[in-house]
Parts: structure tokens; sequence; C-alpha cells
């Protein structure tokens, strides 16, 4: 939807309206002045009963008012806006088509899947009764997803009350699940209800329940848990301590997101409602299909009995769940009838391409972009898996490196890595960091050294930063160590650590014996506090 154009359009007739009544009330001022004065003048004339003085005061004031041309001015200001608003009208009528129905098409849905999720969205909203009463009218029974949602639901409720017992109750009852996915929300809830007891300026009481629930957390988190401890100096007035912060109200809001999350996550379940997300993203795309169904408006059957839009339907980022491929060759998108295919050589196009070049599956044919051969039966379907890593993972699970993203990534060919994130995780303790996950992830995988070439180009050799006779000709391999050592481990075995170096040391000599034969070795620690 072309909410820009839109947007600017309102902005532009916003603009005239001020104006408009900035005019206006300039000339409605300049006329109220000019009749205030001359109604001082008529209540100072000495002689009432002579008419003359009055008559050339109201005369005075008449051409006063014509010079003025209060009228005139008005209409020109008005004008300019309502054609402005004439045209904006014009404008949202070609984009908020009211009769959305044209978009419809004759698509065969899982009505029992569709009740089920529309119920589930009541259910994660409270809306219990609301639930209910639609699964009776459906006639469907009851979703199994109620009781834990009810759950769910009691828990938030409390602590909007400040009360976290039911939470860290829920949290002790499912402590392995949140340890296996790496998630501490069990150690956030008890460090908030410290902080809450310690509030209240009961020191003794805040002591104890650190010593019951906080001290098994404490080799992991010593730096957090030094700072719990120095709050106690400060029982009943935190907010004039060194750790105002930890009063903060968003650490509520935070935790209830975070509870959802794992709640969401423990069911199997999405963070995001699913009726949510679909109506989202059918918003974005419906002006798309509202145009395709004008343009094949004389081909109603053919609209109705299509499986396949031609045309693509761009949505956001945040509904792009599956990874999306473009053959180099047809420039169409990888679907399930026209799917990735790879070809021994390690290109890949799409299946219709191949089908083509091979003249129908009978001949064997050149890649399109090296020499090598291929015939149809020694292309293998192509699949992506697009799995979280990093800031997205922290976000969606918790963790920076999910099992199921390793388990993934084990069972695959490859790996494509993208950013792990930005400058929002910076602050994460240790074990959240986004380097634990990108670490995790070569250790998963048994990955110990990565190469990096680095050359000039002759054609940037002048944008280059070092002078040109130095940088002509640079031509340098990196051999970069990923997993060994201080990198893998809190506690370096030696045994594991010679290993590394022999694994690092074989793979750099013989690059080096294959390039110029000189070889440097360089220290690279900006990873070594991550545990």
């Amino acid at each position: 939807m072309e909410l820009g154009s839109i947007r600017d359009a309102f902005d532009r007739v916003a603009k005239k309206q001020k104006l408009s009544y900035s005019k206006t009330q300039e000339v409605i001022d300049l006329v109220g002045q000019e009749i205030a004065q001359a109604l001082a003048k008529l209540q100072g004339v000495n002689d009432p009963a002579n008419t003359d003085n009055c008559q050339s005061i109201v005369t005075e004031l008449n051409g006063k008012l014509k010079e003025a041309a209060p009228l005139i001015q008005l209409e020109g200001s008005q004008k300019e806006l309502n054609v402005g608003l004439s045209k904006y009208a014009k404008l949202l009528e070609k984009y908020f088509n009211p009769d959305i129905s044209k978009a419809y098409r004759n698509v065969d849905f899982d009505t029992h899947t569709i009740n089920q999720i529309i119920a589930c969205h009541f259910y994660r909203q409270g809306l219990f009764d609301l639930g209910d009463c639609f699964m009776n009218e459906a006639k469907e029974s009851l979703v199994a997803l109620k009781s834990p949602y009810m759950e769910m639901y009691q828990i938030l409720e409390a602590m909007k009350s400040r009360n976290l017992e039911p939470a860290i109750e829920w949290a002790a009852t499912h402590r392995d699940h949140l340890v296996q996915s790496g998630s501490i929300l069990e150690l956030k809830l008890h460090r908030l209800q410290f902080v809450e007891i310690l509030q209240k300026g009961e020191r003794d009481n805040a002591l104890q329940y650190a010593k019951t629930n906080l001290s098994r957390f404490a080799t992991g988190h010593m730096a957090e848990f030094q700072k719990l401890m120095g709050g106690l100096l400060w029982a009943g007035k935190l907010e004039c301590s060194p750790y105002p912060n930890i009063l903060s109200p968003t650490h509520w809001e935070n935790l209830a997101e975070e509870l959802t999350q794992q709640f969401c996550n423990l069911l199997g379940q999405s963070y995001e409602s699913p009726l949510n997300v679909v109506i989202e993203a059918g918003v974005q795309g419906l002006p798309t299909l509202l145009k395709l169904a004008n343009v094949m408006a004389a081909k109603k059957q053919e609209w109705l009995a299509m499986k396949q839009l031609p045309v693509p339907l761009d949505l956001g980022r945040e509904f792009q769940f599956h990874s999306i491929f473009v053959c180099p060759v047809s420039r169409d998108q990888g679907s399930e009838e026209n799917p990735p295919m790879l070809m021994p050589c390690g290109h890949v196009l799409c299946k219709q391409s191949i089908v083509k070049l091979s003249k129908s599956s009978t001949r064997t044919f050149k890649c399109p972009y090296c020499p090598l051969e291929a015939t149809v039966a020694q292309c293998i379907e192509f699949e992506f898996k697009k799995m979280p890593i990093g800031g997205a993972a922290l976000d969606l699970v918790g963790v920076p490196l999910p099992d199921e993203t390793l388990s993934v990534a084990k069972q695959s060919h490859a790996v494509l890595l993208g950013a792990s994130g930005g400058y929002k995780w910076d602050s994460n303790e240790k074990h959240l960091k986004l380097e634990t996950g990108l670490l995790q992830l070569r250790a998963g995988l048994g990955v110990f050294v990565n190469l990096r070439r680095a050359t000039v180009l002759p054609q940037l050799v002048d944008s280059s930063t070092l002078k040109k006779e130095v940088a002509e000709g640079v031509d340098l391999m990196v051999v970069r160590e990923l997993t060994g050592g201080c990198h893998s481990a809190s506690q370096l075995i030696l045994n594991d650590y010679l290993k590394s170096i022999d694994h690092i040391s074989r793979i750099a000599f013989e690059t080096a014996q294959k390039r110029c034969g000189k070889l440097c070795s360089v220290d690279k620690v900006n990873v070594l506090e991550v545990p």
C-alpha cells in the first residue's frame, strides 16, 4: 500500500489548512480591529446629535473594509484548501478500495485449523469466555492449549499486581527447560523479588531470600550478585544507591515479555499470535491483490482457479519465515513447483531453467556460469532452511544459539552465516553475548580454521588508504584459528590446545608453501572474555 504517498498528501493538505486558518484569523483580526477603532471614535463624539460626524466615521470604516477586501482574501485561501482536500479525497479513493471482496480467490481452507487459530488468539488475550463461545458456535471441540494459556494469563496478571510468586513457581517447575534453552529467567525473577523486598527496607529478609534463592546463581553471575549484595547497604532507598536502574519499571515489562516467550516456546507455539501475523501480512498484500484482480477482471475463472500468483507479494522481512531463492537465469522465484536445484559444479538454478537447458531432460547441458557439464539426473533439489542465531535468536528464544539451529546446521551440506547482531545486545551478560552463539556454532560443526584472502583490485587501488606503491600487488591469505584453546572453553586443556596448534599450523604452512613461502603469526584476542 502506498502509505508514503498518502502520508505526503496528508501533510500537504494539513499545511494548507494551517495556512488557511492563519490567513482567516489574520483577516478576522484586521476587521475586528477596524470595527473596534470605529466604535471607539463613535463613543468619543462630543455631540451625538451631530449625525455628520457619525456618518463620516462609518464611511471611513466602510472604505477601510473595502480596501482590505476580506472576502476576496478568504476566497483565495479557501479555494486553495478545497483543491488540496479534493485531491486528497481522490487519492484515498484510489488506494483505499472499500470493496476488498474483489481480491477473494477460491482457495481451500482448513476450517478446523482456522477455528483453532482464532480460539487460541482469544485465549492468548485472556478472553477465555469469548474463546469458549466461539468454539461452541463453530461446533468445535475445546482447544487443548486453553489450560496452559489460562495459566500464563494468571501469571501475567499477578505480575501486573507486583506478585512474582506464580511466575517464580512456574520457572522452578520448568527449570530444566529454561536451562536447556540457555534462559536465566528464574534468576531474573528472584533478582526482582529481592529488589522488591529490599526496597521495603527489609534488609534481613532480603539477605535471607538471597541465601535461599540466589546463592546457586552466584558462580556464573558473580558481577550481578555483587551488585545485589551491595544494594543491601541502601535498603529502603535504592534510588539513591549507585544502582538506581534496578528499580526501573521496564524490568517488569521485559520480564513479562520474556516469560511469555519462554511459555510459548515450551508449548511449541510462536511468540506472536498467528492470527495477528496473518492479518498484518494480508493488509500489506491486499493492494497488490486488488490491482491484480482489476487487471484480470475479464478472466475471472482463471483468477479464481489460480494456485500461484503471477506477481510476487513484497512483504516485510518480519513475514519471511522461509528462505527465498531467485533463479539467476530466469529470474523466477523458487516454489514447490519450480524448486532450486543444485548442479554438480555447485551452482544453483531453478528446475524449469535446468529442464530448458537440457532440452526437456534429454541431453547433457553446460552450466551457464562455468565450463562444467551436467545432466538433469545429477542435479539434486536444493533446500534452504532459515534458522535464528545471535540477536534474532536472543529475541526469539532467549539464547544466542538454539539447539534446533545447531541441529539443522549439522544436518546441512553448507551453512551461510549472516550478521549475528548489533549494539542492542552489547550489554548482555557473557553467556548471552552474540559471540557465544558464534563460537558454539563453530565448535558444534567442528570447524577450526577459515581462510580469508586479501587482495587489491587494480580498479580500486586508488581508493585504498595505503599508498599506491604499497597497495599494488597485495595478496595475503589469512589463516584464522576459530575454536581452539581459550576460544572454546573457560578451562584450558593442554592436549586440546596442542591439537589446535597442530591444526592451524599445518594448514598455515601448507597454504604458505603453495603461495610465496612466507608465514607470519598474528595474535587476535577480542573474544577472549566470552566463556
